[in-house]
């Protein structure tokens, strides 16, 4: 019965469509708009970063929600640009969903599909197996070896047997072959002397030697290349020479510029020092006594291949004193009476006897 908007409103009614209704009018809202929901990449290798970009609107009010649900159990919201980013580290297929909202409460979705791989095995620090060139292994941190492998160590090359490296014949007829000569079960440069093997026994310990025989005037110091050598030490008669089998030792002495020696001649006596017992094979040769040792002014450290009496030391001129190593002490001897007297005096041990392989000091 109302017949205006004033009467209808007064009477608790709502005014539309020129008559006085009951119930307010129904304004149908409109749904907000995706204009863009697109990534930089849908598909690769994991870890996979994917950019989302997203834009939206409404055209009759706002919108006031808007979010990315990843399809990975994770979700963000896109920054005022509309840009997003997320890292897929596991492989799979991802339904991602862009869901917006407007102050209505009306929603609107979109959903991109992205695939993520398992990334394929490559050449790398854990899979040397993998690379195929020297430089892709060396890259990785590995060693190419001749077998065209990459391994995690270096190759150790075995010398070949041959007439500058006669040390890697395994056999007479390789040291043969390469002009070498076998005897003592190893090849050599020099063919073998005649007479007697001459065997060095060493204890643990200190051991003042000389080579047992005369091979040919000497022996390359190579000879004493055995375990349970620590280090030798010769007298140069201006300081010490130096050599061991060991290479952290040799890298030691060289760095102190100490002399390196290389050669031990018939009638030197030089020290071992050894972490066991045992015996050193110096090779046949000859016996040979005083005539083979060099006496200068001074001390001098030398040696016999043959047992020789301290007496015989009065052919060597105007000695002062010979001394040796026995091993708990020194042992004395001196052609000069008053000397000897001093020594017993004060009880110390007499010479007697140089033996064969062994060295001492004279002080001349």
């Amino acid at each position: 019965a109302c017949n205006s908007s004033s009467e209808c409103e007064n009477s608790g009614g709502y005014w539309y469509n020129n008559k006085c209704n009951a119930i307010a009018q129904q304004v149908e809202n409109n749904v907000p708009v995706i204009d863009n929901f697109t990534v930089d990449k849908d598909t690769g290798y994991a870890p996979l970063q994917v950019k989302f970009y997203c834009k939206s609107h409404d055209t009759d009010g706002s919108i006031i929600q808007e979010i990315v649900y990843f399809g990975s159990g994770l979700m963000g919201e896109p920054d005022a640009a509309g840009n997003l980013t997320y890292t897929y580290t596991n492989a799979g297929t991802f339904s991602a969903k862009y869901k917006v909202v407007d102050n209505s409460g009306s929603i609107t979705t979109k959903e991109i599909i992205v695939t993520v791989k398992e990334k394929p095995l490559e050449c790398d620090e854990e899979h040397l197996n993998l690379c195929n060139t020297k430089d892709d292994c060396e890259g990785a941190g590995g060693y190419w070896w001749s077998s065209n492998e990459c391994k995690s160590s270096k190759e150790i090359i075995e010398p070949e047997c041959s007439k500058d490296n006669l040390t890697a014949c395994n056999s007479s007829s390789e040291c043969e072959n390469s002009g070498g000569y076998w005897y003592n079960n190893q090849c050599n440069a020099e063919e073998q002397q005649s007479g007697e093997e001459g065997i060095l026994n060493i204890k643990a310990g200190w051991n003042l030697k000389s080579l047992p025989v005369d091979a040919d005037g000497g022996t390359n110091i190579d000879k004493f290349n055995k375990t349970e050598i620590t280090t030798i030490w010769k007298w140069g008669g201006a300081g010490w020479q130096i050599w061991s089998p060991k290479t952290e030792i040799m890298d030691l002495i060289s760095s102190y510029g100490i002399a390196q020696a290389s050669i031990i001649k018939t009638g030197e006596g030089f020290w071992i020092n050894a972490s066991g017992n045992g015996e050193i094979s110096i090779g046949n040769g000859k016996e040979y006594g005083l005539e083979k040792i060099v006496v200068n002014n001074g001390w001098n450290l030398n040696g016999v291949g043959k047992n020789t009496s301290v007496s015989e030391f009065n052919k060597l001129g105007s000695i002062k004193t010979v001394w040796k190593w026995g091993g708990a002490g020194w042992q004395i001897w001196s052609p000069k009476t008053e000397i000897m007297n001093l020594i017993s005096n004060y009880g110390l041990s007499s010479i007697n006897v140089i033996e064969k392989g062994e060295g001492f000091w004279v002080n001349k």
